[in-house]
């Protein structure tokens, strides 16, 4: 399922723990790659030497649902920057990319994750 959403960190909807990506696997050789995990909060909390925190920014995303093997992740990235986003009229922005996976996401029956990709997006 596909959809256009308006998303924040502290949206409804979002809820386990999130892969957020400050760079692209595509552009950006695996060594230098950066990213940040973590999960999600609702209340205070006092970041210290072990954990802060990060705030992504409010922005129009499409996220969509996927459910994948080990070996998928990469094919379902790739099918959203070059046929979901401008399916829908829209063309990556600048900001965080990011996966968000729920309490109970990976089946170890089917070896498959259920989880969300998230991509900032501009109307074309």
């Amino acid at each position: 399922m596909n959809k256009i959403e308006k998303y924040s960190i502290d949206w409804k909807r979002g809820r386990g723990f999130f892969a957020v990506y400050h760079d692209s696997m595509g552009i950006t050789e695996e060594p230098r790659l950066r990213l940040s995990y973590g999960v999600l909060l609702s209340g205070s909390f006092t970041p210290d030497r072990s954990l802060g925190t990060m705030q992504i920014p409010e922005n129009k995303y499409i996220i969509a649902d996927f459910l994948v093997g080990n070996n998928d992740y990469g094919r379902a990235w790739t099918s959203m920057f070059t046929e979901i986003i401008l399916s829908k009229g829209y063309e990556p922005a600048d900001g965080f990319c990011f996966e968000n996976y729920f309490e109970d996401c990976y089946n170890g029956q089917t070896g498959k994750t259920r989880g969300s990709i998230g991509v900032p997006v501009i109307k074309i």
